[in-house]
């Protein structure tokens, strides 16, 4: 047997106790135990149809964040727990850091989504009739009072406002929006771990641009590059954020589906 096949063998005696990990966490949630409310469904009525079509994308998002969130609290635990440290650093760098990734991206989409479904049921007299204009960004700052727009979609954004961020400090929302940003555009951040030694050494393109800094080259007053030591972010200051994170998307859904925003078929 090679090393290669040793170590897959390895793994492979591992994840029946890692999936038990992620069950246990999302039973312990109980982040799918919800009551949408069902309506007859009416080829006929468009309303229904936007309803139904929203519904379905917003649960297809929340349930990806779910699961990833799991999936990260999962692979921790079992890395915490394994003696072996190639192997444990598996289950930390290769499991649970991707799906780290994964998690927080999934929480922007799920309120992307949860935008672009009032602006449907408001026949777009929300935010835009474009597409490409709708997004959470532009629902943060709208102004409703003088919009002509349905009483509950107005109650939604209110729900919605107010429990995104519930619990979340302000440094724990700049780092969800730092990470997400540089992650998507720029380079893969490193939790826990060194993936990106050189960036340019100028605010915005880390988290934090003086934590592990060690030394920087180029023109002080122009282009320049830093060298980063250390990592970009402790997986010990994500992993409460993501928790909430998800607590709080299970809230939205909840409070949402009480004023029939979201509804299932029968």
């Amino acid at each position: 047997m090679t090393e290669v096949q040793k170590n897959r063998e390895e793994i492979k005696n591992y994840l029946s106790l890692f999936y038990d990990n992620w069950w246990y966490y999302r039973d312990e949630g109980k982040y799918f135990d919800l009551q949408i409310p069902r309506i007859k469904k009416s080829m006929h009525d468009v309303d229904n149809q936007l309803l139904f079509s929203g519904t379905t994308a917003i649960f297809s998002s929340y349930r990806d964040l779910i699961i990833n969130v799991c999936y990260v609290l999962a692979a921790n635990k079992i890395a915490s727990e394994i003696q072996e440290e190639p192997l444990s650093n598996y289950f930390r760098f290769r499991i649970r850091n991707p799906y780290v990734r994964h998690s927080i991206h999934d929480f922007f989409r799920f309120l992307d989504h949860l935008t672009f479904h009032l602006n449907e049921l408001s026949h777009c007299k929300l935010i835009s009739k474009k597409v490409k204009e709708v997004d959470f960004l532009k629902l943060q700052n709208i102004n409703t009072k003088n919009l002509n727009i349905p009483p509950k979609i107005k109650k939604s954004i209110e729900i919605i406002l107010n429990t995104a961020y519930l619990r979340i400090t302000k440094r724990g929302k700049k780092i969800l929006r730092d990470f997400r940003n540089i992650d998507e555009h720029r380079f893969p951040l490193g939790i826990d771990c060194l993936t990106y030694p050189f960036s340019r050494g100028k605010p915005n393109f880390r988290l934090d641009e003086r934590y592990g800094r060690l030394f920087t080259v180029g023109d002080r007053t122009g282009k320049n590059y830093t060298y980063y030591g250390l990592p970009d972010i402790k997986f010990s200051e994500l992993e409460p954020i993501l928790k909430i994170l998800a607590v709080n998307a299970k809230k939205i859904i909840q409070g949402l589906a009480i004023i029939r925003v979201l509804v299932q078929s029968y």
